[in-house]
């Protein structure tokens, strides 16, 4: 039987020995990192034939970004949701696989948010996630516009 333990420390500066994880997992913390420090610390912790996963906003949406500035005490100084730069430093150390989305499904917390209405939500965005998928599929290029992404790392030797 498998057992789990919480640590807090410095995701910059892990406590862990060397090759010490299969899979590393994080959920919106790469975004508050220096990402080329997070990398080398990630690299260094992971086992031979290891990845990483982690769920993350992008930062290239304007209307996302305009959101964003207009509530800035919804965030913390040091985010930076990913941008083109960020994957380039991913680079550096891992091979990359992302799956991203919220475009069009984006537009499904409306009904959550202001209207209220699980049922809308749910069925609005079981609709356009599918139209997501068909427009990252057919038009790489609108990728970037997504509001999250999960990206996986393999990292390289």
């Amino acid at each position: 039987q498998s057992t789990a333990r919480a640590i807090k420390m410095n995701a910059e500066k892990l406590e862990f020995p060397d090759s010490s994880f299969d899979i590393v997992y994080g959920e919106a913390i790469i975004h508050h990192l220096d990402i080329d420090i997070a990398m080398q610390e990630i690299r260094r912790v992971l086992k031979p034939g290891g990845f990483a996963m982690f769920l993350e906003p992008r930062g290239n949406n304007p209307v996302i970004n305009r959101f964003r500035n207009r509530t800035p005490h919804l965030r913390t100084i040091d985010e930076h949701p990913l941008v083109k730069a960020d994957f380039d430093i991913m680079k550096k150390y891992a091979e990359i696989e992302e799956k991203n989305f919220y475009l069009l499904s984006l537009s499904s917390f409306v009904f959550r948010k202001l209207i209220k209405s699980e049922l809308l939500f749910r069925i609005n965005k079981a609709i356009y996630d599918k139209l997501d998928s068909f427009l990252f599929a057919a038009m790489p290029f609108l990728r970037k516009y997504a509001w999250y992404c999960i990206v996986k790392l393999k990292m390289k030797r």
